[in-house]
C-alpha cells in the first residue's frame, strides 16, 4: 500500500494526513478481515463463487436498465 501516501498526497492532503488515512485504511482493512475470518469457512466455497458470478450480471443488467452506464469502469 505505499502508493496510498503518494495518491493522497496528490490530492491535496498534506503528508501527515496522507499518512494518516493509511493508517485509517488498514484499520478498516483489519476491521473487516476479522470477522470474515471467523464467517468464510462456514460458507461452502462452491455456492459463494456461484452468487458471486451470478451477482455480476444481475448488477450490470438492473444499471444498464436504468440508464447508468458503467463507462467509468
Amino acid at each position: 500500500m505505499q502508493w496510498l501516501p503518494t495518491a493522497l498526497v496528490a490530492l491535496g492532503l498534506a503528508k501527515a494526513q496522507a499518512a494518516y488515512g493509511t493508517v485509517v485504511v488498514n484499520a478498516a482493512f483489519i476491521a473487516m478481515a476479522l470477522p470474515l475470518s471467523v464467517f468464510l469457512p462456514k460458507v461452502d466455497p462452491r455456492k459463494l463463487l456461484l452468487g458471486m458470478f451470478a451477482e455480476h450480471p444481475v448488477k450490470y443488467l438492473s444499471t444498464d436498465s436504468v440508464g447508468t452506464s458503467l463507462e467509468f469502469m
